[in-house]
């Protein structure tokens, strides 16, 4: 068994030795493209516990074609409460609040006239607070550093050149906060698509100043 195992691992080495050129390889080509600079809001909805949240968002960075690379700083709209328990004249609530930075690397699947097929992934790094309200009074609040993992599928209709309607459907883990952080998001909505309008005013730019 620990033979076979030796075997195995044997085998992923060096087939991972043998793929990394062509890594490297494609790495090259995906950044050889001129980059755009694109800059969106990036909200989106998911679940902290059982509860409904709504993530405010933004990023910046720069669109390379078949892969993208940005920055982007993310809270909730409103903190989550969850009651604890009732009693007459006693009432406990649990308040959930994240905030956090994050680097997001997309790779573009499929593209074509109108459709756009990505997967976005994220790592950040924030906090997550909880605290205890006890009768409407802040009875404690402790704080967590937070490593929020976020893999998302997300699909892209152009309506203009500069208008499109998107879709978003994933899976955010926060690494360090504990599971009541973890939960699905999913986001839709219309959005500008800045990094083609930089492009074509860049060009109109560099061609008016020739």
């Amino acid at each position: 068994m620990r033979r076979g195992l030796i075997w195995v691992l044997l085998l992923m080495v060096s087939e991972g030795k043998a793929q990394a050129p062509a890594l490297r390889d494609s790495l090259r080509l995906w950044f050889s493209a001129e980059p755009a600079f694109s800059m969106s809001l990036d909200g989106r909805n998911s679940f902290i516990g059982a509860s409904p949240a709504s993530v405010l968002g933004g990023r910046l960075g720069w669109d390379y074609g078949k892969v993208g690379v940005y920055a982007g700083l993310y809270t909730l709209r409103r903190r989550i409460l969850t009651l604890q328990y009732q009693r007459p004249g006693d009432t406990v609530y649990r308040r959930l609040g994240m905030t956090y930075a994050s680097t997001t690397f997309e790779y573009m699947l499929f593209k074509d006239a109108h459709w756009e097929l990505k997967i976005p992934a994220q790592l950040g790094l924030g906090v997550a607070t909880r605290s205890t309200l006890r009768n409407g009074n802040l009875n404690e609040t402790s704080r967590v550093l937070m490593v929020p993992l976020e893999a998302q599928v997300s699909a892209l209709y152009r309506l203009t050149r500069y208008l499109g309607l998107y879709a978003g459907l994933g899976f955010r883990m926060a690494n360090g906060a504990g599971p009541s952080f973890n939960g699905s998001i999913y986001s839709f909505g219309a959005t500008l698509l800045t990094g083609t309008l930089y492009r074509d005013a860049r060009k109109y730019w560099e061609e008016k100043n020739r």
